[in-house]
């Protein structure tokens, strides 16, 4: 088995009960890692020791897994968060749940993941709250104004959001282009009566 998968063997141990024997394979690839695991291998270790984690350490070992620069990797961030907010549910503590499943769920949806997505708005439906589901041809029915609005508000949501950047933008020149094109072609006189 491939170390840097860890993160999912970890999952697929709590949902069947081998939590002891992930435990053991996370310590094996822990050593064989070494102090310098590579991006990969320390993801995925942080991801299984959050996972894997007796309730007494969870808090610490999901700060450490969040709290690593994810930036560059939000399908990790969403996972960690989609687990951490699960954790959360089941410990009562059900705004801080609320709160990393909501994120999980628009960064899921913001990088096209639809089948984690659903799992984020199940486990907010155990919270009794629902939230549509993401319509990605919403985005080509906005103005290029609202596209750019929604790019400004993007920037400052979260990094996971942020890699929406790229593509909202170029959404937003095409849009712009399509707009600037569509006036240069209407007449003059159709220009000169339309309503200032």
């Amino acid at each position: 088995m491939a170390s840097w998968i860890i993160g999912d063997l970890a999952e697929a141990a709590l949902q069947t009960g081998r939590i002891e024997e992930a435990r053991a394979r996370v310590a094996q690839i822990e050593v064989a890692a070494g102090n310098n695991p590579t991006i990969w291998n320390a993801l995925g270790l942080r991801h299984a020791r959050a996972v894997l984690a007796d309730d007494e350490q969870a808090a610490e070992r999901f700060e450490e897994a969040l709290g690593a620069d994810l930036g560059r990797w939000p399908f990790q961030r969403a996972r960690a968060l989609l687990v951490h907010g699960r954790w959360l549910r089941h410990q009562h503590r059900i705004a801080e749940s609320r709160a990393a499943l909501r994120e999980a769920r628009d960064a899921f949806g913001a990088l096209g993941c639809a089948a984690f997505s659903e799992q984020a708005r199940r486990e907010l439906r155990a919270l009794g709250e629902s939230s549509r589901r993401r319509d990605p041809a919403a985005r080509d029915q906005l103005t290029a104004q609202e596209l750019r609005i929604a790019h400004l508000a993007v920037k400052r949501a979260s990094p996971t959001a942020r890699s929406l950047n790229s593509s909202t933008s170029r959404t937003a020149r095409s849009a712009r282009t399509s707009t600037e094109s569509s006036r240069s072609s209407e007449s003059p006189r159709a220009a000169s009566s339309a309503p200032r």
